[in-house]
């Protein structure tokens, strides 16, 4: 017979049992995650299995740096895999150019990633290099104002200019998607120092509504731009009908937050009259993995980067759940309203 140095009573034993099956579950993967996705969506968030959110669809994702071609395959797989079980099907994702002379051939033969190009400089803002990407297989544009303004000493002129407007143009045309960063900071930092940027948020917004205006036709997303209020996002909408807004980073509710009814009222105002208008986007980077053995501390690293894409993705879920929208509006926000600007069916489980 077993002696053991100490004792456990019945309530240690039970707690035991538990841990050990639970081990045990973590070893089937897939067994794991679709309990654990059953609860997330049917029970924590409150919603019966007839309501929940079908999928999602991620227009804010950023290639990350990779060496060949095998790193950015395992990435994809990688960043689909740990979000599985959040139901993210498909992403936007945002590519620079020498990446995508490297890479577009994989890109553009996984079904579950859209490209945009990434354009963060001058050279490569015009109607002529736009029309040669999307030959190749561009389906949008992301634009960032920092940095496509350092040589211009951040004159923000510079996006009303006439090379600009040939640009967007252009998109008109061919139907491209411009997600356009919101500034969120009022200076740069260079060789280590913060330098105070010659324009602001407002300034920014205020340019952006003029080329809207200018280009009806022009599908304009602004990114990190729910932090507005309420009330100023709505008049926007209300008064341009092709301007639009991703949730990234300026929504979520992390683990145990939940909305007062007040301010949850005041947002169901405009998601309920906006739902058409609005787009999930988290805000995050491809996860790398690496075939070789790393150290340690890469290793660690790795697994807290997995955790936080895992995390800040839920937190926006939790967001749109916790609002109560009727189910088609909840869905047009996770992922029609982006399968419509794009033209494209709904992903459907093969």
């Amino acid at each position: 017979m077993l002696h053991m140095p100490f004792k456990l009573n019945p309530i240690s034993m039970l707690i035991c049992t538990i841990m050990i099956f639970s081990v045990a579950y973590s070893y089937d993967e897939k067994t794991y995650w679709k309990i654990n996705d059953d609860y997330v969506a049917d029970t924590w968030y409150g919603w019966d299995h007839s309501n929940r959110i079908d999928y999602y669809f991620d227009v804010h994702t950023h290639f990350p740096k990779v060496k060949n071609e095998q790193e950015i395959k395992s990435a994809i797989e990688n960043h689909f895999n740990t979000l599985s079980a959040l139901s993210v099907r498909k992403m936007c994702l945002f590519i620079h150019s020498d990446d995508w002379e490297k890479y577009k051939d994989v890109i553009n033969k996984d079904n579950r990633i859209v490209p945009f190009i990434y354009i963060a400089d001058k050279e490569h803002f015009t109607s002529e290099y736009l029309a040669t990407v999307v030959k190749e297989g561009i389906k949008g544009v992301k634009l960032h104002s920092r940095g496509m303004l350092r040589d211009k000493k951040y004159d923000i002129s510079f996006f009303e200019s006439e090379q600009c407007q040939k640009f967007y143009s252009k998109c008109e045309e061919l139907k491209l998607p411009i997600v356009w960063h919101f500034i969120t900071a009022l200076y740069e930092k260079e060789r280590g120092k913060e330098q105070p940027l010659p324009f602001t948020r407002k300034d920014l917004l205020d340019a952006q509504l003029r080329i809207c205006k200018k280009h009806p036709r022009l599908v304009l997303i602004g990114a990190h731009m729910n932090d507005l209020s309420e009330k100023r996002l709505s008049a926007i909408m209300d008064e341009y009908p092709n301007f639009y807004v991703d949730l990234s980073a300026a929504a979520s509710l992390w683990e145990g937050e939940h909305f007062s009814p007040g301010f949850k009222k005041e947002l169901q105002k405009i998601y309920t009259k906006h739902s058409d208008r609005f787009l999930f986007g988290v805000d995050h980077s491809l996860l790398v993995y690496k075939d070789t053995i790393v150290a340690s501390a890469d290793l660690v690293a790795a697994l807290r980067e997995n955790h936080w894409v895992w995390y800040v993705t839920e937190s926006l879920q939790r967001y749109i759940k916790q609002l109560d929208l009727p189910q088609d509006k909840a869905r047009n926000i996770a992922h029609r309203n982006i399968e419509r600007i794009l033209n494209i069916p709904e992903w459907k489980e093969e």
